[in-house]
């Protein structure tokens, strides 16, 4: 009888797997932040210093005391950052003397113009009062109002008394209180006093024909020419506000703060590291960046810098042109190339890029724009592509693609309806033109 042995065997080998340390981690984080968002998370994981606590527990304890100001002759340092108004308020004897005239300085009766914008609730709620007399007809119109979305509309289906729903959609802005688009432009046009042009006839009874572009059905239902319907189109439609209420959105600019910053001196380039925001950190006592976590922090952040220094050298090399203006688009680059030039790894190169703006005597830009299809060449070529093709035939963005791709420059399909767009060119069916009335077949 025979038994089966198994064998077992051990085999011993080597191999070597790389792992980030908690320190590379953070190190690649800490390149990765824009100056601002850094300065922010550095708040978040280190105390104030002491000295800069000391001194706001003494401010503390000097404005808690009971001492009468003089403001006539101590004037405060952050009373220069204030708003004119309100340092009007506190100072009016200076404020008058030192007010320029309207011959001197128009700025300032703007700036006063501008701080006085109101919101479209208040522009509508005060000609609701002005139009409605009854109370109960106020508040109902009152509460349609309350209904209106940003771009000016009321819900789809909205119901409500005849003639409050009709003396609300006779409001300014033209075209408010819709419950549509197709509402909206028509009210638009009977502000204009164009019920009875061709334009209103197409939104009216041919809406869906516009929308899709079938021009050649509108011009047999309206029996005119092509000719004419573009005319109606670019004359009377073209100029009609998809959002009745844009010109009351308010929209907020932040500021850009730059991370590299190059600048121009006879005809030399100097690159600056924008580390002011992080000054308050760096300002401290030695003994305090002594300490094990903070000196990770400042190892980190000094990585960063050197990083950024080399990658501003990188592009003061390759881009010299294009940053003192002598050329309209920098050259081609790459994050694969700019590592290979800095000896680095892309991954870091593009952590070192990522949300980051640069100033350069010729702009603001961000850092990636550098690195990418350059879109200031991609623009050009789509104008001067567009400006010189067949109007009859007008190139697809497919076919703006390709034959950007001849002019050397690459970008996709998307990239370039991205571009066009941003350029505020319609796309190939509304910038085709009709000659002679009838429509043009290749």
């Amino acid at each position: 009888m025979q038994h089966s042995s198994s064998i077992l065997s051990v085999e011993v080998g080597i191999s070597q797997t790389l792992r980030l340390t908690q320190s590379m981690r953070q190190s690649l984080a800490i390149l990765e932040m824009p100056i601002l968002e850094l300065a922010e998370w550095l708040n978040g994981h280190i105390d104030p210093p002491t000295d800069i606590a000391e001194e706001s527990s003494i401010a503390e304890l000097q404005i808690g005391e009971e001492e009468e100001l003089d403001f006539a002759s101590q004037r405060f340092d952050f009373f220069s950052t204030l708003d004119p108004l309100f340092e009007e308020g506190v100072f009016p004897e200076e404020a008058r003397s030192q007010q320029p005239s309207l011959t001197e300085n128009y700025s300032y009766v703007e700036q006063r113009d501008t701080l006085s914008t109101t919101s479209l609730d208040e522009h509508l709620a005060a000609q609701a009062r002005e139009a409605f007399t009854d109370l109960r007809d106020l508040k109902e119109a009152c509460e349609l109002l309350a209904q209106i979305d940003d771009r000016g509309f009321l819900p789809a289906g909205t119901t409500a008394k005849g003639h409050i729903l009709a003396t609300i959609q006779t409001f300014d802005p033209p075209g408010i209180g819709a419950r549509s688009l197709r509402e909206s432009l028509i009210l638009q046009l009977r502000h204009r006093k164009l019920e009875n042009s061709l334009a209103f006839k197409i939104l009216s009874d041919h809406f869906d024909d516009l929308l899709h572009h079938r021009f050649e059905k509108l011009s047999e239902h309206l029996r005119c020419s092509m000719e004419d319907l573009q005319k109606t189109i670019k004359r009377d439609l073209a100029s009609l506000s998809l959002r009745p209420a844009a010109l009351f959105s308010v929209t907020h600019n932040f500021p850009v703060v730059p991370d590299l910053i190059f600048v121009e001196e006879e005809g030399r380039l100097e690159i600056l590291v924008n580390h002011a925001p992080l000054s308050s950190f760096f300002s401290t006592s030695e003994d305090r960046w002594m300490e094990r976590e903070i000196g990770l922090f400042a190892e980190a952040v000094e990585k960063r810098k050197k990083t950024m220094l080399r990658l501003g050298k990188l592009l003061i090399d390759q881009q010299r042109l294009f940053l003192l203006g002598k050329r309209c688009a920098p050259l081609p680059m790459s994050i694969e190339q700019a590592a290979a030039f800095l000896s680095l790894h892309p991954s870091t190169v593009s952590r070192a890029v990522a949300h980051k703006t640069v100033s350069t005597p010729v702009g603001t830009f961000a850092l990636r724009f550098f690195f990418d299809c350059s879109p200031l060449d991609a623009k050009e070529g789509i104008l001067r592509l567009i400006s010189e093709e067949d109007k009859a035939f007008p190139h697809s963005d497919q076919a703006l693609s390709e034959q950007l791709k001849k002019l050397g420059v690459f970008c996709a399909r998307r990239t370039v309806t991205k571009y066009r767009k941003i350029l505020k060119i319609p796309s190939a069916s509304l910038r085709r033109q009709y000659k002679g009335g009838s429509s043009a077949k290749r």
